[in-house]
């Protein structure tokens, strides 16, 4: 009977007692937002290269894409505010690049040379390439000379001639492009 009458009182108090207040959860977004505002320019152009391949996929076989893109829109958020261009900083931070050796200059004029030589259509491949390389290992005042004599020259010819002529100044043009 005592347990009855406890069984009774515990089940008609059960329904008036309220369930205590939830502590309120921190905001993701807030500590988020705090986190990346710590970081350097150069950690944010990192984080906003690093999360892009993780957007790239299909949102429905990625239960984390949310979580991805709300990150990648807080991170853009922060460039734009600080108004930074991860691209201008990025090629201020990139190492000089080293000029090419003499051998390499030569083995890429050899390839360039080879390649239009293989492509000409009126003037003869091997006229083509000695031109090109000449063209190569020209001053940039001996080019702009010469190109000037070519084009000059080619106005003066008609027909099939002209067209050699043309094609053996562009080869004699693509090596000076490549000084």
């Amino acid at each position: 009977m005592k347990r009855l009458l406890a069984a009774s009182l515990a089940l008609a108090l059960a329904g008036c007692a309220t369930p205590a207040p939830k502590a309120p959860q921190p905001d993701k977004a807030a500590i988020e937002a705090a986190e990346i505002a710590r970081y350097s320019d150069q950690q944010l152009c990192q984080a906003s290269d690093a999360i892009q391949p993780s957007l790239n996929v299909n949102p429905s076989s990625h239960p984390e894409y949310n979580d991805n893109l709300s990150r990648s829109k807080a991170l853009e958020a922060a460039a734009r505010s600080r108004n930074l261009s991860c691209y201008k900083l990025k090629a201020a931070n990139s190492k000089a690049i080293k000029p090419m050796t003499a051998r390499q200059k030569q083995a890429r004029a050899t390839a360039v040379c080879e390649g239009y030589a293989q492509r000409t259509q009126f003037a003869n491949p091997s006229v083509a390439y000695s031109m090109c390389l000449k063209g190569a290992q020209s001053t940039p005042e001996k080019c702009t000379r010469d190109n000037t004599h070519f084009s000059s020259e080619a106005t003066k010819l008609t027909g099939a001639s002209r067209a050699e002529y043309t094609e053996i100044g562009n080869a004699f043009r693509i090596g000076c492009n490549l000084n």
